[in-house]
C-alpha cells in the first residue's frame, strides 16, 4: 500500500521531478499526521464528601491508584478554605484510608471503617451502617476519552495534505 501511495519521480522534465519529490513529501507528511495519536487518555476522578462537616474535594489521576499517594485536590465545596493536600493510603487493601491537611496545621483522617478496598470505579462508604450525617463517601469515575484540539488539528492538516496532493496529481 505504501509503495502504491509513494510515486517515485518519473523521467522527464526537471520541474516534473521536483514536483514529484514535493508531492511525495506532502504524502509522507499526511501519512505521519494521520498516524499520530487520536485521543487523550482516560483519567479517573476521585470525589470525596463528608456530610458531618459538609466538606468535600475532588482530584483527577491518570490511572487508578494502587498505592499510598499524595494528591493535589480541588476544593469542590469551598468549605475547607485552607486545604493543602490529601493522601490516599493503601487504596486497594482491605483497610484503605483518606487523610487531608490544612494550612492551619489541622488534619483529618477517614480510616478503617470503609466498606472495602477502592478497587475501581464506584461508590465507597465510610461508616456504612451509621446515620447519613456521619457517613463519608468516595466516588471514583472514569472520564471518557475525548480527542484533544491539537490532535484534531493534526488530523485536519493530514487530510488537507492528502486532498492537495490528489488535486495536484489530477491537474
Amino acid at each position: 500500500m505504501i509503495r502504491m501511495f509513494l510515486m517515485l519521480p518519473s523521467s522527464g522534465a526537471h520541474i516534473k521531478e521536483r514536483w514529484d519529490v514535493k508531492s511525495n513529501i506532502l504524502r509522507l507528511l499526511a501519512l505521519a499526521l494521520l498516524a499520530g495519536p487520536m485521543g487523550a487518555n482516560a483519567a479517573f476522578v476521585y470525589s470525596f464528601y463528608y456530610a458531618g462537616w459538609d466538606v468535600g474535594f475532588t482530584f483527577t489521576t491518570p490511572s487508578l491508584l494502587t498505592e499510598t499517594t499524595d494528591v493535589f485536590v480541588f476544593d469542590s465545596t469551598n468549605n475547607i478554605p485552607n486545604l493543602t493536600s490529601a493522601q490516599l493510603r493503601n487504596p486497594i487493601s482491605e483497610s484503605p484510608a483518606l487523610a487531608y491537611s490544612e494550612t492551619t496545621g489541622g488534619t483529618s483522617s477517614f480510616s478503617s471503617l470503609w466498606d472495602g478496598p477502592w478497587a475501581g470505579p464506584g461508590f465507597y462508604t465510610w461508616q456504612p451502617g451509621a446515620p447519613a450525617e456521619f457517613r463519608a463517601t468516595l466516588s471514583i469515575r472514569e472520564t471518557s476519552s475525548v480527542p484533544e484540539p491539537g490532535t484534531l488539528a493534526l488530523l485536519g492538516l493530514g487530510l488537507a495534505g492528502l486532498v492537495l496532493s490528489r488535486r495536484r496529481n489530477t491537474a
